[in-house]
């Protein structure tokens, strides 16, 4: 099970991929100093267990 995940600062591209919103148990997800673009998918706040967003 992933807990955690920090993709910190690895120059991704792209839009933030809604099956994300699959990850259940995932109470950290750090995206920050990408490339990403688009709008954050509604579904990942239904995690149950999100904290860090």
């Amino acid at each position: 099970m992933l807990y955690s995940s920090s993709l910190l600062g690895n120059r991704l591209t792209g839009s933030i991929p809604v099956g994300l919103a699959n990850l259940r148990n995932l109470t950290s997800l750090v995206l920050e100093n990408n490339r990403l673009s688009g709008t954050l998918p509604a579904a990942l706040g239904n995690l149950p267990k999100i904290e860090r967003l």
